[in-house]
């Protein structure tokens, strides 16, 4: 099931960079790693698990890296920052540790290196074709603004129909979150991936 959601703006709850440091901090006490994906990295920032802002309780409270973050945040994903694909054999969280691979490889010295990244990137953003025949657009945003206008039980109806996709962003959003430990840093992890998910299709 994918874990698509938007931002929940509430009236007069303006946290400061402080207040939301601290709620932050009281999720990493716990578990470190992104609950999405296990990416563990000091850039991974507090995420409300029933989307509420208000429900600050440390069972409500949990970490998402910056890749998983922007799924929970979809209508603050722009055109130019990302798009929308069909990935029926990748689970959220591989996506994730994918695109920081190809964050991490786009900036290698090896120019081969990069020339593969660009091609895996290429490979995961021509799946948007069954996106936009299904539902017209691959607009994140677009997305986005939709579940903001459904209600909680028109919500879990429609992520069993996001069921397959997944959100590719730009590599610049990742640039500050590199893969540079782990199996999502290595390129030969890529093939493997590819093989997998050709076997499953």
């Amino acid at each position: 099931m994918s874990d698509f959601s938007v931002s929940r703006q509430v009236a007069g709850l303006a946290r400061t960079p402080e207040e939301r440091a601290a709620l932050t901090l009281t999720a990493r006490s716990r578990d470190s790693a992104c609950t999405f994906c296990r990416y563990d990295t000091p850039d991974n920032t507090v995420v409300f698990l029933d989307d509420n802002p208000l429900n600050t309780g440390a069972d409500n409270l949990a970490l998402a890296c910056p890749a998983c973050l922007a799924r929970r945040e979809l209508d603050t994903v722009g055109a130019d920052a990302g798009v929308m694909v069909w990935l029926p054999a990748l689970n959220p969280g591989d996506v994730s540790h994918l695109q920081r691979a190809i964050a991490h490889a786009l900036n290698a010295d090896d120019e081969t290196c990069r020339e593969d990244a660009e091609r895996v990137l290429g490979w995961l953003t021509s799946h948007d074709s069954p996106v936009r025949a299904r539902w017209g657009t691959t607009h994140p945003q677009a997305f986005g603004s939709a579940l903001q206008q459904l209600t909680a039980e028109q919500h879990d109806q429609v992520q069993g129909q996001f069921r397959h996709m997944a959100l590719i962003l730009h590599p610049a959003r990742a640039v500050n979150t590199l893969a540079t430990s782990g199996i999502e840093a290595l390129p030969r992890w890529w093939s493997a991936l590819y093989r997998d998910y050709c076997a499953r299709s």
